[in-house]
């Protein structure tokens, strides 16, 4: 008679698969970037920031609710236990999707594939079984929700002033027109990256140390190069469209209407209010956690206080007020810039034709040529062999 725990896991696992197709973990993901990128603007925003992220709020009621934190952390022999494979596949789904967005040219598709990779992240934080990470794993669901959404309906603004333009390569130097919408896509992709005091690096930050703190040095280095790719990838996202020369076609667009900037406002505050004072939501989330059986965390309104160490936004904040002020300082008494045409600007001691409005148009094409043969969707394709065999098949037992 087969063990308690095998029955356990099978159900576990059944869950999972719909969970994890919910919230687009590897390799049950394919449905989410087309799906993103061609929905209306408005609703993308919601299926991102809460239709999606429904899929954690599963997993975390399956392992910690229904079975339990003591039987989930049990289930499986060995380095095949449930969460240690549920960890990798998160560690799968950072790295592998934000690289893939590197490559992309489209605005929404571009967000849409750090839609999966963030989700990554969630799965990572809650797959241990410990405060730290579970608190870090459902705040970064909020926050994920807060930044994205943000920047869906940035691009939506955009979009709606310029006629449906979505390529990167094609606008450019928006800030000039938009100057607003460039400081809240600054805000969104500063809380996408993890950047200190928003409210994306106080969950990252729980996340990682959760990793070290726990012993898994591979898992907490492949995070980070999550990061490193996100950061090369929202790069170009910001800068193609808002920074560079501005086309003559755009040279009479006008800024979003109030209807559009008045939620992006309220979510750029949302960013650096729960950067600077995390401890708002994180006692909700310590609630969460101590209703699951597990331990109560030393939540203060500046951040979290431990003996393997303490986060204090407060000194973060300082320090880097600091650093703003000697910075200014400086700039302020070195000599003035000159002014020069958008036209005389060169890359590589190459003179850049007037269309061509900024150099970083295209940037990641020679990197795209190298890498193309490796490029093919192997899940899509297996999907597709499989529903195709299935067609055969029963295309044959009707014919019979």
């Amino acid at each position: 008679m087969l063990e308690v725990w095998v029955y356990i896991l099978f159900i576990v696992i059944i869950f999972s698969i719909a969970f994890g197709i919910k919230n687009a973990v590897m390799p049950l993901h394919t449905w989410l970037p087309d799906s993103y990128a061609e929905a209306p603007s408005p609703f993308t925003a919601v299926l991102s920031g809460m239709l999606t992220r429904m899929g954690i709020c599963g997993f975390v009621l399956i392992m910690y609710v229904i079975v339990g934190a003591a039987s989930t952390l049990n289930l499986g022999p060995g380095i095949l236990k449930f969460n240690y494979i549920l960890a990798w596949s998160g560690v799968i789904t950072i790295v592998i999707p934000t690289f893939i967005a590197m490559l992309q040219n489209d605005g929404k598709q571009l967000l849409a594939w750090h839609g999966i990779g963030q989700g990554g992240y969630m799965i990572l934080g809650i797959a241990f079984g410990a405060s730290l990470g579970l608190a870090g794993g459902i705040f970064h669901t909020l926050n994920h929700a807060i930044y994205i959404v943000l920047l869906f309906m940035g691009v939506g603004a955009v979009q709606y002033r310029t006629n449906g333009e979505r390529d990167l390569n094609s606008p450019g130097a928006l800030i000039k027109k938009m100057p607003i919408a460039f400081i809240r896509g600054l805000l969104g992709i500063s809380g996408l990256i993890g950047v200190p005091l928003t409210n994306g690096f106080v969950s990252k930050w729980l996340i990682y140390k959760t990793l070290i703190v726990e012993g898994y040095p591979f898992l907490t280095f492949a995070a980070l190069i999550g990061t490193w790719g996100t950061i090369l990838s929202v790069y170009k996202f910001l800068h193609n469209m808002f920074l560079g020369q501005l086309p003559e076609k755009y040279k009479d667009v006008q800024k979003s209407t109030f209807s559009m900037q008045l939620p992006m406002i309220v979510l750029s505050l949302a960013i650096l209010l729960f950067g600077i004072l995390p401890g708002i939501p994180l006692k909700v989330m310590n609630a969460i956690g101590t209703s699951f059986g597990f331990e109560s965390l030393n939540v203060t309104i500046w951040g979290i206080a431990s003996e393997t160490g303490t986060l204090n936004t407060i000194n973060i904040f300082s320090a880097l007020l600091v650093a703003g002020i000697i910075v200014w300082i400086i700039f302020r008494s070195a000599a003035k810039s000159a002014p020069v045409a958008q036209e005389d600007s060169y890359a590589a001691g190459a003179h850049i034709p007037k269309d061509k409005y900024h150099y970083i148009a295209e940037f990641y094409n020679p990197l795209y040529r190298m890498i193309k043969p490796l490029l093919r969707d192997v899940i899509d394709e297996l999907y597709y062999w499989i529903a195709a065999s299935m067609s055969k098949a029963a295309v044959s037992n009707c014919c019979r």
